[in-house]
């Protein structure tokens, strides 16, 4: 028999304020990194666009759509690696 795990208010309330605190740092982190990226971070995760729809919007080859979101990455990693 599969066991529940019993869900409190309160710890709704703690999940919530870790979501929002992360989403927050998210964005945050976003608005750092060059404009070009934000816009390519935006439309992939966001908006969900494939690399060739963003290609279609932008106006770039699909490679560099990739690449943008590629540094768009690492730099994410790395701002969260310094900040904790």
């Amino acid at each position: 028999m599969a066991r529940h795990r019993s869900v409190t208010v309160e710890s709704v309330r703690q999940a919530a304020a870790r979501w929002l605190d992360t989403h927050s740092r998210v964005l945050r982190e976003l608005a750092t990194l060059p404009k070009n990226q934000q816009e390519v971070v935006r439309l992939k995760f966001q908006n969900g666009l494939s690399y060739e729809e963003i290609s279609a919007l932008t106006e770039q080859t699909p490679d560099a759509v990739r690449g943008k979101l590629h540094r768009a990455r690492k730099a994410f990693t790395t701002l969260f690696e310094k900040t904790g």
